[in-house]
């Protein structure tokens, strides 16, 4: 435990240095190559947690990234799902950083569960 903060304060301290010299602390790559990552990444979790052995560990994965959800049980169409997540989270994850404290929030919503996230 020890050692992933140490690892984290190694890091802040690089990005205040570069943030201090003006270098950004990541060069932020396409939107284009953020959506492709972003979904294979999501198809990967999702794999994870239809896997017994691992679903533990992918379901804290998920429990970091989406902030609340709520079901709607007696939609028109069915139970919906409303998941909240902060984008600053969801980039980090897609870009395989820690996420920022600060950013904004989005919601997700869907019609039924079924194999959205």
């Amino acid at each position: 435990m020890i050692a992933v903060r140490e690892a984290e304060k190694a890091q802040f301290a690089r990005r205040a240095r570069n943030e201090a010299q003006g270098t950004p602390a990541m060069p932020m790559p396409t939107s284009l190559v953020l959506r492709e990552r972003f979904s294979r990444k999501v198809a990967a979790l999702r794999q994870s947690l239809d896997d017994a052995s691992i679903r533990t560990e992918a379901a804290a994965v998920l429990s970091t990234l989406i902030e609340s959800v709520t079901i709607y049980p007696d939609e028109a169409g069915g139970p919906e799902a409303e998941a909240v997540a902060k984008v600053a989270d969801l980039l980090g994850w897609a870009i395989n950083d820690d996420a920022a404290p600060k950013g904004r929030r989005i919601e997700f919503h869907g019609v039924g569960c079924g194999d959205r996230i």
